[in-house]
């Protein structure tokens, strides 16, 4: 597993997301923080992973696998090189509205 440094897709409360490369494919690496991670965190890691894995369908990104290197948690999916905002914008703005 790859990171690219300063590669950042994005970030949230509890995790930063960044491109990255796994044998031989981009994937997304959802680094989770805090580093130092309490029980409840370890708990909330868990949900989500239990969750995620036991997905398959084409509209859900792929959880590759887990990575613990401690002090680091990362989650490693599938890379979607499109912006989902986008094309839902793009959407909306093919519509016409009538009142």
């Amino acid at each position: 597993l790859k990171v690219v440094e300063g590669a950042v897709l994005g970030a949230g409360a509890s995790a930063t997301v960044f491109r990255g490369s796994y044998r031989d494919q981009d994937v997304a690496v959802k680094a989770f923080r805090p580093v130092e991670l309490c029980d409840e965190d370890v708990e909330k890691i868990g949900r989500e992973i239990g969750i995620v894995a036991g997905l398959r369908h084409r509209n859900v990104v792929y959880l590759h696998g887990l990575c613990v290197r401690p002090p680091a948690v990362c989650a490693v999916y599938e890379f979607c090189d499109h912006d989902l905002s986008v094309e839902i914008r793009d959407r909306i703005s093919d519509k016409t509205w009538t009142a």
